[in-house]
């Protein structure tokens, strides 16, 4: 496989590791996020859960972190975010390497019916781990610590003018599939490459273009997405 130019979409500071890992295995690299993150204001618990749920690296950053719950089952969607949250100093950490349907039965194998688990979320989940957890019998709340937002027009502008010439765009998430799936629609015959996406919720958006191809990566993490593309890489830091 030969050098390929990618357009990484996935938010700062993570899409630089990204590029990494693609110059790694012999790529070029624009970094230009889709998405900016943006904490939103939470109430600290007063009343200690029976365990911790998070989907994202994001929430585990913008999250309350009580040191009174460092000892609290914490599940994870993957690795990424298991390491994060073991960094931020959680001592029982699980990982569902998947994932939000296996981070559900993961929770579900490890914690009995009417247990309170918090989810902490963006403001617009890909999904609604909460409610499926509450329709098993957990007693399950979502807290909302971040929004992810469409980047300014000016700043993916060199992008844009840049997708005629790329051979493929890598896709983090379903709502960076929305927005990628409008720009290549307005790109037209213009866009002949490929995206690379980490789940069927990142591809959904795009599956009706008529231009272009559409990959999803075997698991849902950037490792599986290299494989994509030939390769994996240095380790994966994030």
């Amino acid at each position: 496989m030969g050098s390929k130019f990618i357009w990484v979409t996935r938010t700062a500071p993570y899409n630089m590791l990204t590029a990494h890992r693609l110059k790694g295995i012999g790529h070029k690299a624009l970094t230009i996020p889709l998405l900016t993150i943006k904490p939103r204001p939470h109430e600290a618990l007063s009343t200690q859960p029976d365990a911790l749920a998070f989907t994202s690296i994001h929430a585990i950053e913008h999250h309350r972190l009580d040191c009174r719950f460092r000892d609290l089952p914490v599940f994870t969607v993957g690795e990424r975010t298991a390491k994060l949250a073991r960094d931020a100093g959680y001592r029982r950490v699980q990982s569902a390497d998947g994932n939000a349907l296996d981070l559900e039965i993961l929770i579900k194998d490890h914690m009995p019916k009417g247990s309170e688990i918090i989810y902490y979320s963006a403001a617009e989940p890909a999904v609604e781990l909460a409610l499926s957890l509450n329709e098993r019998g957990y007693a399950a709340r979502q807290i909302t610590v971040y929004e992810s937002l469409r980047s300014p027009s000016n700043t993916i502008t060199p992008a844009l003018a840049a997708m005629p010439w790329m051979d493929g765009v890598l896709i983090h998430s379903a709502k960076a599939g929305r927005i990628v799936a409008q720009l290549i629609a307005d790109c037209g015959e213009q866009w002949q490459g490929t995206a690379y996406c980490i789940s069927e919720a990142a591809a959904d958006p795009l599956r009706h273009l008529a231009h272009g191809r559409v990959n999803v990566s075997e698991k849902p993490n950037e490792r599986a997405m290299l494989d994509l593309l030939g390769g994996r890489g240095p380790p994966p830091i994030f």
